[in-house]
Protein backbone atom coordinates (compact mmCIF):
# COMPACT_ATOMS: atom_id res chain seq x y z
CA UNK A 1 0.00 0.00 0.00
CA UNK A 2 1.34 3.65 -0.60
CA UNK A 3 1.17 6.05 1.82
CA UNK A 4 0.62 9.91 0.70
CA UNK A 5 2.37 11.86 3.90
CA UNK A 6 1.11 15.73 3.40
CA UNK A 7 3.20 17.33 5.86
CA UNK A 8 2.42 21.08 5.44
CA UNK A 9 4.03 23.77 5.93
CA UNK A 10 2.10 25.66 7.96
CA UNK A 11 -0.06 28.65 6.29
CA UNK A 12 -0.93 26.79 2.88
CA UNK A 13 -4.38 26.20 3.19
CA UNK A 14 -3.62 23.07 5.49
CA UNK A 15 -6.99 23.79 7.22
CA UNK A 16 -8.76 23.55 4.27
CA UNK A 17 -7.38 20.99 2.54
CA UNK A 18 -7.57 18.61 6.05
CA UNK A 19 -11.11 19.68 6.31
CA UNK A 20 -12.63 18.52 2.81
CA UNK A 21 -10.34 15.79 3.34
CA UNK A 22 -12.53 14.37 6.10
CA UNK A 23 -15.82 16.15 5.30
CA UNK A 24 -15.18 13.73 1.51
CA UNK A 25 -13.72 10.42 3.66
CA UNK A 26 -16.67 8.02 1.94
CA UNK A 27 -16.00 9.21 -1.48
CA UNK A 28 -12.49 9.13 -1.87
CA UNK A 29 -12.82 5.65 0.17
CA UNK A 30 -14.48 4.66 -2.92
CA UNK A 31 -11.68 5.80 -4.99
CA UNK A 32 -9.47 3.66 -2.92
CA UNK A 33 -7.87 6.41 -0.28
CA UNK A 34 -8.37 5.59 3.29
CA UNK A 35 -7.58 8.31 6.11
CA UNK A 36 -7.18 7.45 9.45
CA UNK A 37 -9.41 8.10 12.58
CA UNK A 38 -6.40 6.99 15.14
CA UNK A 39 -4.26 10.03 14.70
CA UNK A 40 -7.02 13.35 15.08
CA UNK A 41 -9.46 14.68 12.86
CA UNK A 42 -9.26 16.55 10.60
CA UNK A 43 -5.33 17.10 11.39
CA UNK A 44 -3.49 14.06 12.46
CA UNK A 45 -1.46 16.37 14.51
CA UNK A 46 -0.92 12.77 17.06
CA UNK A 47 1.89 11.27 14.60
CA UNK A 48 4.16 14.13 15.20
CA UNK A 49 3.51 14.58 18.28
CA UNK A 50 4.60 11.26 19.10
CA UNK A 51 7.99 11.69 17.59
CA UNK A 52 8.55 15.13 17.91
CA UNK A 53 11.03 16.24 21.16
CA UNK A 54 9.61 20.00 21.28
CA UNK A 55 7.03 21.01 23.83
CA UNK A 56 4.32 22.96 22.08
CA UNK A 57 0.98 24.78 23.18
CA UNK A 58 -0.90 21.08 22.37
CA UNK A 59 2.08 19.82 25.13
CA UNK A 60 1.54 22.42 27.87
CA UNK A 61 -2.62 22.41 27.74
CA UNK A 62 -2.10 18.67 28.05
CA UNK A 63 0.27 18.31 30.68
CA UNK A 64 2.63 15.81 28.53
CA UNK A 65 5.40 18.55 28.52
CA UNK A 66 7.75 15.26 29.74
CA UNK A 67 8.69 13.19 26.32
CA UNK A 68 8.58 9.98 27.95
CA UNK A 69 5.61 10.48 29.51
CA UNK A 70 4.01 11.78 26.13
CA UNK A 71 5.00 8.87 24.51
CA UNK A 72 3.64 6.66 26.48
CA UNK A 73 -0.07 8.61 26.60
CA UNK A 74 0.37 8.66 22.41
CA UNK A 75 1.49 4.78 22.22
CA UNK A 76 -2.05 3.87 22.06
CA UNK A 77 -2.97 5.80 18.79
CA UNK A 78 0.22 4.57 17.00
CA UNK A 79 -0.85 0.84 17.66
CA UNK A 80 -4.65 1.99 16.32
CA UNK A 81 -3.34 3.61 12.92
CA UNK A 82 -1.30 -0.02 12.84
CA UNK A 83 -4.76 -1.94 12.88
CA UNK A 84 -5.90 0.94 10.41
CA UNK A 85 -3.33 0.28 8.09
CA UNK A 86 -3.97 -3.89 8.30
CA UNK A 87 -7.88 -3.40 7.60
CA UNK A 88 -7.28 -0.83 4.66
CA UNK A 89 -5.14 -3.23 2.43
CA UNK A 90 -8.27 -5.13 2.27
CA UNK A 91 -10.04 -2.21 0.24
CA UNK A 92 -8.08 0.52 -0.67
CA UNK A 93 -4.80 1.59 -2.40
CA UNK A 94 -3.33 4.87 -0.84
CA UNK A 95 -3.28 5.42 2.89
CA UNK A 96 -3.30 9.51 3.50
CA UNK A 97 -1.79 10.74 6.75
CA UNK A 98 -1.80 14.97 7.01
CA UNK A 99 -0.01 17.33 9.25
CA UNK A 100 1.46 20.36 9.01
CA UNK A 101 2.83 19.68 12.50
CA UNK A 102 5.25 17.44 10.70
CA UNK A 103 7.26 19.90 9.03
CA UNK A 104 7.19 22.76 11.87
CA UNK A 105 7.76 20.34 14.98
CA UNK A 106 10.02 17.60 13.31
CA UNK A 107 13.41 19.54 13.00
CA UNK A 108 15.82 17.20 13.59
CA UNK A 109 17.20 14.44 11.47
CA UNK A 110 17.19 11.73 14.24
CA UNK A 111 13.14 12.59 14.05
CA UNK A 112 12.73 12.30 11.05
CA UNK A 113 14.28 9.52 10.31
CA UNK A 114 12.48 7.98 13.52
CA UNK A 115 9.33 8.65 11.48
CA UNK A 116 10.28 7.28 8.51
CA UNK A 117 11.47 3.74 10.07
CA UNK A 118 7.79 3.89 11.24
CA UNK A 119 5.89 4.13 8.56
CA UNK A 120 8.27 2.46 6.46
CA UNK A 121 7.43 -0.75 8.66
CA UNK A 122 3.62 -0.03 7.70
CA UNK A 123 3.71 0.87 3.46
CA UNK A 124 4.84 0.00 0.66
CA UNK A 125 5.71 3.42 -0.55
CA UNK A 126 5.88 6.75 0.94
CA UNK A 127 5.22 10.05 -1.07
CA UNK A 128 6.08 13.35 1.11
CA UNK A 129 4.20 15.85 -0.17
CA UNK A 130 5.08 19.67 1.05
CA UNK A 131 3.54 22.93 -0.60
CA UNK A 132 5.71 26.03 0.35
CA UNK A 133 5.38 29.82 0.50
CA UNK A 134 7.04 32.80 0.43
CA UNK A 135 8.79 33.75 3.28
CA UNK A 136 7.51 37.38 3.30
CA UNK A 137 3.85 36.43 3.33
CA UNK A 138 4.87 33.49 5.89
CA UNK A 139 6.28 35.65 8.01
CA UNK A 140 2.89 37.93 8.14
CA UNK A 141 0.85 34.46 8.86
CA UNK A 142 3.15 33.10 11.25
CA UNK A 143 2.97 36.32 13.89
CA UNK A 144 -0.91 36.10 13.34
CA UNK A 145 -0.81 32.46 15.02
CA UNK A 146 1.96 33.61 17.54
CA UNK A 147 -0.03 36.36 18.73
CA UNK A 148 -2.94 33.98 19.12
CA UNK A 149 -0.70 31.92 21.65
CA UNK A 150 1.25 34.17 23.89
CA UNK A 151 3.53 36.52 21.98
CA UNK A 152 4.16 40.19 22.86
CA UNK A 153 6.30 41.41 20.14
CA UNK A 154 5.68 44.04 17.22
CA UNK A 155 5.56 42.79 13.25
CA UNK A 156 8.16 44.85 13.08
CA UNK A 157 10.30 43.24 15.28
CA UNK A 158 9.16 39.68 14.72
CA UNK A 159 9.70 40.53 10.73
CA UNK A 160 13.48 41.78 11.66
CA UNK A 161 13.93 38.66 14.09
CA UNK A 162 13.51 35.90 11.29
CA UNK A 163 16.86 35.02 10.19
CA UNK A 164 17.29 32.25 6.90
CA UNK A 165 18.62 29.41 8.86
CA UNK A 166 15.62 28.85 10.79
CA UNK A 167 14.11 25.52 9.05
CA UNK A 168 10.75 26.75 9.10
CA UNK A 169 11.18 29.90 6.83
CA UNK A 170 14.30 28.18 5.00
CA UNK A 171 12.93 25.81 2.35
CA UNK A 172 16.16 24.82 1.39
CA UNK A 173 16.96 23.28 4.61
CA UNK A 174 13.71 21.69 4.76
CA UNK A 175 13.96 19.96 1.62
CA UNK A 176 17.35 18.90 2.13
CA UNK A 177 15.97 17.00 5.77
CA UNK A 178 13.24 15.67 4.66
CA UNK A 179 15.14 14.75 1.11
CA UNK A 180 17.75 12.92 2.29
CA UNK A 181 15.83 10.48 4.74
CA UNK A 182 12.84 9.95 2.16
CA UNK A 183 14.93 9.86 -0.45
CA UNK A 184 14.64 12.75 -3.24
CA UNK A 185 12.54 11.05 -5.29
CA UNK A 186 9.98 10.15 -3.16
CA UNK A 187 9.54 14.09 -1.84
CA UNK A 188 7.44 16.66 -3.90
CA UNK A 189 7.33 20.55 -3.34
CA UNK A 190 4.43 22.32 -4.31
CA UNK A 191 4.02 25.92 -4.64
CA UNK A 192 1.37 27.96 -2.78
CA UNK A 193 1.22 30.49 -4.74
CA UNK A 194 0.72 28.88 -7.73
CA UNK A 195 -2.73 27.52 -6.37
CA UNK A 196 -4.00 30.97 -5.11
CA UNK A 197 -6.12 31.34 -8.64
CA UNK A 198 -7.35 27.74 -8.69
CA UNK A 199 -11.30 27.18 -7.53
CA UNK A 200 -10.57 25.76 -4.64
CA UNK A 201 -6.42 26.87 -3.74
CA UNK A 202 -4.60 24.23 -2.90
CA UNK A 203 -7.71 21.06 -2.25
CA UNK A 204 -8.02 21.38 -6.35
CA UNK A 205 -4.30 20.98 -6.57
CA UNK A 206 -4.12 18.57 -4.24
CA UNK A 207 -6.90 15.88 -5.68
CA UNK A 208 -5.90 16.61 -9.40
CA UNK A 209 -2.16 16.61 -9.13
CA UNK A 210 -1.65 14.91 -5.61
CA UNK A 211 -4.35 11.70 -5.48
CA UNK A 212 -4.89 12.09 -9.32
CA UNK A 213 -8.95 12.50 -9.08
CA UNK A 214 -11.12 14.69 -11.04
CA UNK A 215 -14.63 16.39 -10.29
CA UNK A 216 -14.58 16.26 -6.18
CA UNK A 217 -17.36 18.35 -4.36
CA UNK A 218 -15.48 21.80 -3.65
CA UNK A 219 -14.29 22.89 0.31
CA UNK A 220 -14.57 26.00 2.33
CA UNK A 221 -11.78 28.51 1.72
CA UNK A 222 -10.34 30.52 4.16
CA UNK A 223 -10.85 28.40 7.38
CA UNK A 224 -7.56 29.88 9.03
CA UNK A 225 -8.03 33.96 8.63
CA UNK A 226 -5.65 35.96 9.32
CA UNK A 227 -5.71 38.77 12.30
CA UNK A 228 -7.41 42.24 11.26
CA UNK A 229 -5.25 45.04 12.87
CA UNK A 230 -7.47 46.17 15.52
CA UNK A 231 -7.16 41.99 16.83
CA UNK A 232 -4.01 41.79 16.40
CA UNK A 233 -3.12 44.73 18.25
CA UNK A 234 -5.69 43.92 20.89
CA UNK A 235 -4.01 40.48 21.24
CA UNK A 236 -0.49 42.14 21.83
CA UNK A 237 -1.58 43.71 24.45
CA UNK A 238 -3.52 41.16 26.14
CA UNK A 239 -0.18 38.62 25.59
CA UNK A 240 1.82 41.77 27.41
CA UNK A 241 -1.04 42.00 30.60
CA UNK A 242 -1.91 38.14 31.10
CA UNK A 243 0.46 35.45 30.03
CA UNK A 244 -1.10 32.60 28.60
CA UNK A 245 1.13 30.12 30.63
CA UNK A 246 0.49 28.57 32.83
CA UNK A 247 -3.08 27.55 30.93
CA UNK A 248 -4.81 26.76 34.61
CA UNK A 249 -3.58 30.22 36.16
CA UNK A 250 -5.72 33.14 36.40
CA UNK A 251 -3.85 35.26 33.78
CA UNK A 252 -3.79 32.09 31.50
CA UNK A 253 -7.38 32.31 31.70
CA UNK A 254 -7.80 35.81 31.58
CA UNK A 255 -5.45 35.45 28.04
CA UNK A 256 -8.01 33.20 26.66
CA UNK A 257 -11.69 35.06 27.77
CA UNK A 258 -9.97 38.26 26.70
CA UNK A 259 -9.36 37.02 23.12
CA UNK A 260 -12.48 35.52 22.67
CA UNK A 261 -14.31 38.91 23.73
CA UNK A 262 -12.14 40.68 21.41
CA UNK A 263 -12.92 38.39 18.59
CA UNK A 264 -16.18 38.85 18.84
CA UNK A 265 -16.29 42.24 18.71
CA UNK A 266 -18.18 43.64 15.48
CA UNK A 267 -14.79 45.52 14.14
CA UNK A 268 -16.24 47.41 11.08
CA UNK A 269 -12.62 48.06 9.23
CA UNK A 270 -11.04 45.55 6.37
CA UNK A 271 -8.01 46.41 6.76
CA UNK A 272 -5.58 43.64 6.92
CA UNK A 273 -2.36 43.43 8.54
CA UNK A 274 0.79 44.18 6.30
CA UNK A 275 4.28 42.64 6.93
CA UNK A 276 6.80 45.43 7.20
CA UNK A 277 9.26 45.61 3.51
CA UNK A 278 8.58 42.11 2.15
CA UNK A 279 10.84 42.60 -0.69
CA UNK A 280 13.30 43.10 1.83
CA UNK A 281 12.51 39.47 3.21
CA UNK A 282 12.60 38.03 0.16
CA UNK A 283 16.09 39.78 -0.37
CA UNK A 284 17.40 37.97 2.84
CA UNK A 285 16.37 34.66 1.44
CA UNK A 286 17.24 35.07 -2.12
CA UNK A 287 19.79 32.43 -2.48
CA UNK A 288 18.58 30.05 -0.57
CA UNK A 289 15.36 30.32 -2.27
CA UNK A 290 17.36 30.00 -5.73
CA UNK A 291 18.99 26.90 -4.54
CA UNK A 292 15.82 25.24 -3.37
CA UNK A 293 14.27 25.79 -6.85
CA UNK A 294 17.24 24.47 -8.44
CA UNK A 295 17.67 21.53 -6.77
CA UNK A 296 13.90 20.70 -5.89
CA UNK A 297 11.80 22.82 -8.62
CA UNK A 298 11.99 24.12 -12.82
CA UNK A 299 14.66 26.23 -11.68
CA UNK A 300 13.14 29.49 -11.41
CA UNK A 301 12.92 31.72 -8.67
CA UNK A 302 9.20 32.09 -7.73
CA UNK A 303 10.34 33.50 -4.42
CA UNK A 304 12.67 36.72 -6.03
CA UNK A 305 11.98 40.16 -4.51
CA UNK A 306 10.93 41.09 -7.88
CA UNK A 307 7.73 38.43 -8.03
CA UNK A 308 6.38 39.29 -4.98
CA UNK A 309 2.73 40.35 -5.22
CA UNK A 310 0.57 42.41 -2.77
CA UNK A 311 -2.59 40.53 -2.68
CA UNK A 312 -4.24 43.19 0.26
CA UNK A 313 -6.59 45.52 -1.24
CA UNK A 314 -5.64 49.10 -1.81
CA UNK A 315 -5.47 51.42 1.40
CA UNK A 316 -5.20 48.69 3.56
CA UNK A 317 -2.25 49.21 6.16
CA UNK A 318 -0.75 47.83 9.83
CA UNK A 319 -1.89 48.62 13.15
CA UNK A 320 1.19 50.32 13.84
CA UNK A 321 0.38 53.02 11.72
CA UNK A 322 -2.71 54.03 13.90
CA UNK A 323 -2.31 55.96 17.17
CA UNK A 324 -5.57 55.57 18.55
CA UNK A 325 -6.02 51.85 18.74
CA UNK A 326 -3.57 51.46 22.04
CA UNK A 327 -5.78 53.51 23.48
CA UNK A 328 -9.53 51.87 22.47
CA UNK A 329 -7.47 48.57 23.51
CA UNK A 330 -6.65 49.76 27.25
CA UNK A 331 -10.38 51.15 27.58
CA UNK A 332 -11.89 48.09 25.99
CA UNK A 333 -9.71 45.54 28.55
CA UNK A 334 -10.67 47.49 31.53
CA UNK A 335 -14.33 47.55 30.88
CA UNK A 336 -14.34 43.75 30.18
CA UNK A 337 -12.02 43.46 33.62
CA UNK A 338 -14.80 45.55 35.22
CA UNK A 339 -18.01 43.58 34.32
CA UNK A 340 -18.96 41.29 37.53
CA UNK A 341 -18.97 37.98 37.65
CA UNK A 342 -21.49 35.76 36.42
CA UNK A 343 -22.69 32.86 40.04
CA UNK A 344 -20.70 30.25 38.51
CA UNK A 345 -16.99 30.61 37.46
CA UNK A 346 -15.47 33.75 36.29
CA UNK A 347 -17.05 33.70 32.54
CA UNK A 348 -17.97 37.21 32.41
CA UNK A 349 -21.15 37.75 30.93
CA UNK A 350 -20.62 39.48 28.04
CA UNK A 351 -18.73 36.11 26.47
CA UNK A 352 -21.76 33.72 26.88
CA UNK A 353 -23.61 33.67 23.64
Amino acid sequence: MRCVLHIGTEKTGSTSLQHWLYDNREELEEKGICLSKSLGVPHNRLLALYFQSRVDDWCKEHGLEDFDKRRTALAPALQSLRNEVQHARERCHTFLVTSEHLHSRLTERNQVEELFQFLDSLFDSIEVVCYVRNQADLVLSAYSTALRMNLTRTLADFASSVGTEAIYFNHLLSAELWSSVFGRSNVSFRVYEHCLDLPDRVVTDFAENVLDIKNMPGGEKNLNTGLSPFHAAAFRQINIRFPRWPADGWAGKMNRRLKRVISDLPVTTRRRLVVPEPQEILRRFEEKNALFFQEYGDGTNHFSPERWVDRQPEGLFGFEEDPDLDEIIRVLLEQTLSEPPRPRGLLFWRTRK
